[in-house]
């Protein structure tokens, strides 16, 4: 069902390519990818490598999320290849790749926060984007946070 305010063709185009830009990120989730390339753990950081975990389930459930607001619009969710530097990090320390994931949480954050006045016309997709630019300042703050313990105690 799509929502009136979309009907018009380029506020559609609109919508979907911003739901999409921000779909296509948490489907290809940097956390989930950490977790999967087996990262060295070292003691003190478990807290870190929990938040990680944290971070990877939401992306999961995001994306579904985001999937369905795409095709409430009518869309089709589509993704992408990783990135190349995304290949760059299997098998370093966790606490390497838990600052990596900080500065992509925080680039995504902005990106997205760029990307929700082109939503303007569609409340849901508005309120979708809107979570998410929320959460993601969530888990980088608090990522951060425990980062910067993590390293106090070593």
């Amino acid at each position: 069902m799509t929502d009136a305010a979309t009907q018009n063709p380029a506020d559609r185009e609109r919508v979907l390519s911003a739901l999409m830009r921000v779909f296509v990120n948490r489907y290809h989730s940097l956390a989930h990818y950490i977790l999967g390339a087996g990262p060295f753990v070292a003691a003190g950081e478990e807290t870190l490598l929990r938040r990680i975990e944290e971070i990877a389930a939401w992306d999961a459930a995001e994306a579904e999320r985001l999937s369905d607001a795409i095709e409430g619009q009518e869309g089709i969710p589509q993704v992408q290849p990783f990135a190349p530097e995304v290949a760059e990090l299997n098998y370093l320390a966790l606490r390497h790749q838990a600052g990596v994931l900080v500065q992509a949480l925080e680039a995504e954050r902005e990106t997205c926060l760029g990307l929700l006045r082109q939503t303007r016309s569609c409340l849901p997709a508005h309120r979708a984007l809107r979570r998410v630019c929320d959460a993601l300042t969530r888990h980088a703050a608090a990522l951060r946070s425990d980062l910067a313990s993590a390293t106090k105690t070593a």
